[in-house]
């Protein structure tokens, strides 16, 4: 008991030491909208399977996106994971195009089992991502048609949200389990915006403003799975629900103006309030996101769908609708190979995997013509679960992902990304008793 009790320690110390350190990994002017550029509830396994794993259930990964699969976690075994992303971006438009990278911490979390039929899960994870730097030109004209001046435009965007989380599975009983999870959603956004006119090489004025909004709050989902047996075959159903939440909280603003040389600010905090009387506090609301899942498993194979949907037309943002905003759908699969578990070979018991997923974004863009253009994304993943020692439990799991996301089309962009992860997943056995001949 006493290593059990110094490795949650441990543990404790090092989930407070990575979160503190984790980043946000985006540099898509998508994020603008909405809370940003959303991240699946996904660590190593589900990653290189392009996000599918709602119907999974895994005896050496840790599965986020589905507390009932909790359960699957053998007795006496202790699961830590904690993964590393490099993004390198791509974007096009019919002007120009722009190339970005970052790597960050992607996650970071741990399981165990608690009774034969109940497990437990704790760790974070990036809920949402902005990061975005636009600049624009636009020609100003006077009464005679005549160009006049030059209004340079510039919107940059920067935070996220991040999610840390607890979760419990139970197993009631043969084939069935369910679970809940709890998370608390916490991070700010920042977005700014500057509008320079200049006129024969002067800056006549300058108007520029930013706005900062604060979320700290608590929200729950549920996941289900039921798996059935079909000789040496498995085949589990899952489904998953988000609550719909409205989130405390707080936005702050700022306004410059320049003219000819003199300065005005004002500086007013947004007047939306939570019924307390508060100024600048007020509710975002996210609307509720279900998935369904299925898989097909056994020995050598792994082959699991997934489906999600999110209808962001219900979001509210201080009380106000996003226009920008539309129902999102996500379609992913994913296969994963192993030659021969029993294997003495190393590569044969090696895992290889391999996903692909098409999605229709939730933000939709304004176009050149005045209308709105929705946002689709593609893309294939693929990687591996390498052993670190030979039959090791404890495993490095290198994907790679491949996509792409929007069009350049009606004056919008074209984005091409490659994102490296590295997962790590140690994979202990605790309180074995060992045999001394």
């Amino acid at each position: 008991m006493k290593r059990f009790f110094k490795v949650h320690l441990l543990l404790s110390v090092l989930f407070c030491s990575f979160s503190s350190y984790a980043q946000h990994l985006t540099s898509s002017p998508y994020s603008r909208y909405g809370i940003g550029e959303l991240n699946l509830r996904t660590f190593g396994q589900g990653t290189s399977l392009a996000g599918t794993s709602i119907g999974i259930r895994s005896t050496y990964h840790i599965n986020p996106a589905n507390p009932a699969s909790l359960t699957a976690i053998p007795r006496q075994t202790f699961i830590l994971e904690a993964g590393l992303s490099s993004k390198f971006t791509t974007m096009e438009s019919n002007a120009s195009s722009d190339k970005s990278s970052a790597t960050n911490i992607a996650y970071f979390g741990f399981a165990f089992p608690i009774t034969k039929w109940m497990g437990m899960s704790i760790g974070f994870m990036p809920y949402s991502n902005i990061g975005y730097k636009i600049s624009s030109t636009q020609n100003i004209n006077n009464n005679q048609k005549e160009l006049y001046a030059t209004a340079n435009m510039q919107y940059e965007g920067s935070g996220g949200l991040t999610q840390y989380y607890i979760s419990t599975g139970i197993k009631p009983f043969k084939g069935l389990s369910i679970g809940g999870s709890i998370y608390a959603l916490i991070g700010s956004t920042e977005h700014s915006s500057s509008t320079s006119v200049v006129k024969d090489s002067s800056e006549i004025s300058n108007i520029s403003g930013s706005t900062s909004i604060k979320i700290k709050d608590v929200n729950y989902s549920f996941g289900i799975q039921y798996e059935y047996k079909l000789g040496k075959n498995n085949i589990c159903l899952g489904a998953v629900l988000d609550n719909k939440k409205d989130y405390n909280a707080l936005s702050t603003a700022s306004k410059y103006t320049t003219i000819s040389g003199s300065v005005t600010t004002n500086q007013d905090d947004t007047t939306s309030t939570d019924g307390s009387g508060a100024p600048g506090y007020g509710k975002i609301s996210i609307p509720s996101n279900l998935g369904l899942g299925l898989s097909y498993s056994n020995d050598k194979y792994l082959i699991a769908f997934d489906y999600y949907e999110q209808d962001w037309t219900k979001a509210r943002f201080f009380g106000q609708a996003d226009q920008n905003l539309t129902t999102s759908h996500r379609y992913s699969m994913g296969v994963e190979y192993t030659p021969d578990v029993m294997s003495a070979r190393y590569w044969k018991f090696v895992r290889y995997k391999l996903g692909a997923y098409v999605s229709d974004n939730y933000v939709q863009m304004p176009t050149e013509s005045g209308g709105k253009q929705g946002i689709k994304e593609y893309g294939v993943t693929v990687g591996l679960d390498l052993p670190i020692l030979n039959k090791s439990f404890s495993l490095l799991c290198p994907s790679f992902q491949f996509g792409s996301r929007g069009t350049t089309a009606n004056g919008l962009i074209r984005e091409k990304f490659f994102i490296v992860h590295l997962n790590f997943t140690m994979n202990d056995r605790w309180f074995m008793k060992r045999k001394i001949d």
